[in-house]
């Protein structure tokens, strides 16, 4: 018998294995993880994307914690984007908009999307306060462009949904 988790269960879980997994895994394995993900990313994106849509792309990429994955690092070391513009979030209460680093307001061509875990089915837990799901809703950023990039660990077998949630694409450091 299956028993899904809530929301907050799962944030707790996050926690447990996010300290299990940084235990048990060195610099030397972490940064192996981490080009294996750029791999796939590339692999991707060269795949899904033309070059004229992955040049000069604004790629909205995220300030990681600790337990996330380094994901500026991981998108600069992919050869998919060609001059990429990383855009970063800034909030303001619930309202949530990207920006360039010179903190000009820019709408991104692709969301790296950061989240606790995700499922087979793109459903992911964030943090809980909802503002990528609602920018993803909002902007009407196709599902192809809104990519979830994780370590194994991440990925469970069911998130609790509602309709505020949003799907995203995953791609871990394993096929």
């Amino acid at each position: 018998m299956h028993i899904q988790m809530t929301k907050p269960e799962l944030r707790e879980l996050f926690k447990i294995r996010a300290q299990g997994f940084f235990a048990h895994h060195n610099t030397t394995q972490l940064a192996a993880m981490h080009m294996q993900i750029t791999e796939r990313l590339t692999a991707y994106l060269t795949r899904e994307f033309s070059v004229h849509e992955r040049t000069n792309a604004a790629v909205a990429v995220y300030k990681p914690m600790r337990a996330e994955l380094p994901v500026t690092e991981i998108v600069s070391a992919s050869a998919a984007f060609i001059n990429p513009t990383f855009v970063y979030p800034h909030l303001e209460g619930d309202a949530m908009w990207f920006v360039s680093e010179g903190a000009e307001p820019r709408n991104p061509d692709f969301v790296i999307v950061p989240g606790l875990f995700v499922d087979s089915a793109g459903n992911r837990l964030g943090r809980g306060r909802g503002c990528y799901d609602r920018f993803l809703r909002e902007t009407e950023i196709s599902l192809n462009r809104r990519i979830f990039l994780g370590y194994d660990f991440q990925f469970v077998v069911a998130i609790p949904t509602d309709e505020r949630d949003e799907r995203v694409t995953i791609l871990s450091e394993r096929p």
